[in-house]
């Protein structure tokens, strides 16, 4: 008894938190009238799918019924606001937050009187917080690319939620690689990086390149510049190589192809790592290094999801960082919700299901199996799960999105390439609403390439967000909003000029 007292507290913890922060951003609201009100709506979102397990666990069915009558099928009667006068100014809130705080009050009185007759007991610790994650932080964020593959000058700006275009073949996904591969060069050095994420160096230089010209990688974080360049050498690519960081006009070091290796007035030795790398772990402070460096640590590539794989469940040992196709999002999900520092992460996902799938999913729990987990999903109204791997494959996709966000540190760089498959049109809408929030919210820098008139079109109120990728027409790819007049688009619907061939044509004749 003691012991389900002292997890159904824990449980009730979480979810007043979650009602206590959606007060908060009531109030931000409240003193300030230009806050973004949708940060109110998710928060409230997530407090309803925190409070919705805690009651149906104590069996508190009245009030259940209660709040699911105020909240409405997909919250169009929670989220409705209301107006209160108050000293601190006039507030403007989602209606169900009202009754969210009544119904924790009754639970918090009813958890009280158990608790008084219930002998204490020994506790586990809580979990061990891992180190936090230090985000980048740039006004400018800007991926480069000259010779790479398909990609003759890349210059990809990362900011908020942005969509790539362009036909197939134009480079998008290339363009993804490349962060793959950056993000794998600072872990592992370059050839091991070009071995495992390239298969080798076969096409590796673009074909109009000539023989003096490099094939040179970058990243710009405002006025810091980090440039490599890579040389093939058989099968991988050379280790000693041209590498350089320059902070506005002071060269933080540089690294030339002979091995000479200088930063500031240390000599140091060249290996397979990247000069970063090799940087960072001489234990030498260097903002210029640090920031370079979080920037390639927080870059997070995702595609091609294996949906038959997460139907057998995922690796229970998987638990530390999310693959790129999605093989662990079970695993992961688990260790979100366990760990109290990212329970946000599971509520974000689960509540973006159920904003996706209206009706479907209620709530997800686990059952582990050798080394094996698998997750069930718990339908509106039904006591009994039902297991995960008798969902839809849009589900499963969207899981995995969801998760794709989640996992990302704040501040983080997210690439996901084609994130429309096997979605239906109002679960892809649904999507790029919380990618938006989680940049918004969280500061991501979220890139998608896609191929979607729908995904398109929930952007209509932001072309200047969409870049479009051509063969034939370098720098790129080019904002939209330079491509075609702004006052010519506002009289279509992104998703139409896409489906008509206007934007990222397969023939680029125009």
């Amino acid at each position: 008894m003691s012991v389900r007292v002292s997890s159904t507290t824990s449980t009730f913890e979480r979810a007043k938190k979650a009602v206590d922060d959606a007060w908060a951003h009531a109030a931000r609201e409240a003193l300030d009238p230009q806050t973004d009100t949708d940060d109110q709506d998710l928060e409230v979102e997530i407090a309803h799918a925190t409070l919705r397990p805690l009651l149906r666990h104590l069996k508190l069915d009245d009030e259940l019924r209660e709040l699911d009558a105020a909240w409405g099928d997909a919250g169009e009667l929670g989220l409705r606001r209301k107006v209160a006068h108050r000293s601190t100014g006039t507030w403007v809130y989602c209606s169900i937050l009202d009754l969210m705080g009544q119904i924790l009050t009754r639970v918090e009185l009813d958890l009280q009187h158990q608790a008084l007759g219930a002998p204490a007991v020994e506790t586990s610790p809580p979990p061990v917080e891992a180190v936090p994650h230090l985000p980048f932080t740039a006004e400018r964020c800007v991926i480069t690319a000259r010779n790479f593959y398909g990609l003759r000058d890349l210059r990809l700006p990362l900011c908020g939620v942005s969509l790539l275009v362009g036909a197939n073949g134009a480079g998008k996904t290339t363009a993804l690689l490349l962060l793959k591969l950056l993000r794998f060069a600072l872990d592992r050095g370059l050839p091991e990086a070009v071995g495992v994420v390239l298969g080798g160096t076969h096409g590796l230089k673009h074909r109009d390149a000539a023989e003096h010209e490099p094939i040179e990688l970058g990243v710009q974080l405002d006025d810091l510049r980090w440039t490599i360049q890579l040389r093939p050498d058989g099968a991988t690519v050379a280790h000693l190589t041209e590498e350089t960081l320059c902070d506005g006009d002071r060269e933080v070091f540089h690294r030339d192809a002979l091995g000479n290796f200088v930063h500031g007035d240390r000599q140091l030795r060249s290996d397979n790592r990247l000069g970063l790398r090799a940087v960072l772990d001489s234990q030498v402070d260097d903002p210029a290094v640090t920031r370079m460096v979080a920037c390639l640590r927080s870059i997070s590539v995702f595609h091609d999801p294996d949906l038959h794989a997460l139907r057998g469940g995922s690796s229970a040992a998987l638990s530390t960082q999310l693959l790129s196709r999605g093989d662990n999002a079970i695993t992961m999900l688990r260790a979100w919700h366990q760990r109290r520092p990212d329970r946000q992460r599971f509520a974000f996902v689960l509540t973006g299901l159920r904003a996706a799938f209206p009706g479907l999913i209620e709530d997800l729990d686990f059952v582990e199996a050798g080394s094996t987990l698998a997750a069930r999903v718990f339908r509106p109204g039904r006591e009994a799960p039902e297991p995960m791997r008798n969902e839809a494959n849009g589900v499963l996709a969207m899981l995995v999105l969801l998760c794709d966000l989640a996992a990302a540190d704040d501040g983080g760089i997210v690439a996901i390439d084609e994130p429309e498959a096997a979605l239906h049109p109002f679960a892809i809408r649904t999507f790029a609403r919380f990618a938006a929030r989680a940049a918004r919210k969280r500061g991501l820098r979220v890139i998608l390439a896609t191929h979607s008139p729908v995904l398109l079109d929930a952007f209509d109120g932001s072309p200047e967000q969409i870049y479009v990728l051509e063969r034939s027409t370098w720098p790129g790819p080019t904002p939209l909003t330079q491509l075609k007049n702004p006052d010519w688009l506002r009289q279509f619907r992104l998703g139409e000029l896409l489906a008509d061939g206007e934007l990222g044509s397969n023939d680029e004749r125009g």
